[in-house]
């Protein structure tokens, strides 16, 4: 009988049994298999909610760069025409652009506007732009005048004639996001 060594420092991680012709056979159990499943469903959870957080914060780059183009096309086409801006985007031929959720950019043209009905504002009837609006409506498609309004938080815009431009709630800065009554 042939004598069997050991490491005695050594662990394997798998159960070892030894077989009939006393071969030594590795194997892995069903606890081992089911504890490696729920490890990697753990990490996969958290994996995907930081994916869809980093997609959602591209389309956020993209619309604001997109919305810088427009801003300087319709600067360059107020050069080229003696101070009047395009009516739409299609004077700037930019008409096929949409936002990264599919949907085309809002553009206005305030120029010869009476009154301020169209323009967009803070509260207290703050105007945020004075020539012109570039905006996107953001994922849920939908928003208002009032930029601190529930439709208008997830908007990507244009502020102070291009000082700002970005998500609405990033210069708002509202928690709760009230219209007032009109």
């Amino acid at each position: 009988m042939q004598a069997v060594r050991r490491n005695r420092g050594a662990r394997l991680s798998v159960t070892a049994r030894r077989t009939r012709f006393g071969h030594r056979q590795a194997g892995v159990t069903s606890v081992q298999l089911l504890l490696a499943a729920c490890l990697a469903s753990i990490v996969s959870m958290m994996a995907v909610p930081m994916m869809a957080d980093q997609a959602g914060e591209a389309r956020v780059s993209q619309a604001t760069a997109d919305i810088g183009r427009i801003q300087l096309r319709a600067m360059k086409y107020q050069i080229d025409n003696n101070g009047l801006l395009p009516e739409s985007l299609d004077d700037m031929k930019l008409g096929y652009m949409t936002d990264p959720w599919g949907k085309q950019y809002e553009y206005l043209n305030f120029q010869g506007l009476v009154g301020d009905g169209k323009k967009r504002r803070l509260p207290n009837n703050v105007i945020v732009n004075v020539e012109f609006d570039v905006y996107s409506r953001g994922p849920d498609g939908q928003t208002t005048p009032m930029l601190t309004c529930l439709p208008s938080h997830d908007d990507i815009v244009r502020v102070r004639d291009g000082a700002f431009i970005g998500a609405a709630t990033e210069y708002t800065r509202v928690d709760t996001h009230v219209c007032p009554q009109s």
